[in-house]
C-alpha cells in the first residue's frame, strides 16, 4: 500500500477537514470562517506539531488508517461495535437505529479480545478508537493528536493492550470497507 503525499499533507495541514464539532468553539461554529483560518486556528489552538524528521508510514496498519483517514470515525465506530456485539445484541433498540451496525456485527469475523476487558465500555465509538490505536506501532504523536480531533472532544477512551493479529487487522479493514461502501 502507498500513501500518496497530497493525502499526509493534508491530514497534517488541513485539519478542519476532519475535526469533530466539538473542537471548535462557539464563535468558530457560528461563523463561517475561510478554511485557511480555520485551519490555522486548529494547528496553533491544539499544539499540532509537525512529524519527526525523515519519518515515513512504513507499517501496513498506520498506512490503512492514513489512507482511509476521513472514514476513521464511522470505521472506529463499527470497530467497537463488533467488540460490543454481545452486549448490544441484548440492546435491540441500539441495533435497529443503526442498519449498518447491525449488517456489520453479523459478518463472520474473529478476534482475540476477551470479553472481561470489553465489559468495562459500552460506547462503541471509544472503544473501537482504542482498538485501533493499539493496532498501530509506533504511532507519532502528531498523528495521533490529530486522529483523536475526528472524534467527540469528551470521547473517554479504555485503556486496551491488544496484540496484533491478522484477524485484528482483518476486522479493521473490513470495518473501513464498510465505512466507505455500507450507508
Amino acid at each position: 500500500m502507498f500513501l500518496k503525499e497530497e493525502k499526509l499533507l493534508d491530514i497534517l495541514y488541513r485539519p478542519a477537514d476532519y475535526t469533530h464539532p466539538t473542537y471548535l468553539t462557539g464563535h468558530l461554529q457560528e461563523y463561517t470562517c475561510r478554511d485557511e483560518l480555520l485551519n490555522f486556528w486548529l494547528i496553533s489552538h491544539y499544539q499540532l506539531e509537525d512529524l519527526p524528521a525523515h519519518w515515513q508510514a512504513d507499517d501496513k496498519v498506520l498506512l490503512l488508517v492514513l489512507t482511509h483517514w476521513e472514514h476513521m470515525p464511522s470505521a472506529a465506530h463499527l470497530v467497537g461495535g463488533y467488540l460490543l456485539r454481545a452486549q448490544l445484541l441484548s440492546q435491540c433498540a441500539v441495533l435497529m437505529a443503526d442498519s449498518r451496525l447491525l449488517a456489520f456485527i453479523s459478518l463472520p469475523l474473529f478476534h482475540h479480545i476477551p470479553s472481561p476487558i470489553l465489559l468495562r465500555s459500552i460506547d462503541t465509538t471509544a472503544l473501537g478508537v482504542a482498538f485501533i490505536l493499539s493496532q498501530i506501532h509506533p504511532l507519532p504523536f502528531a498523528l495521533k493528536k490529530r486522529l483523536l480531533l475526528s472524534f467527540p472532544a469528551d470521547i473517554k477512551l479504555p485503556q486496551l493492550d491488544i496484540v496484533r493479529t491478522p484477524e485484528h487487522f482483518n476486522l479493521l479493514k473490513t470495518a473501513i470497507n464498510y465505512a466507505i461502501h455500507f450507508e
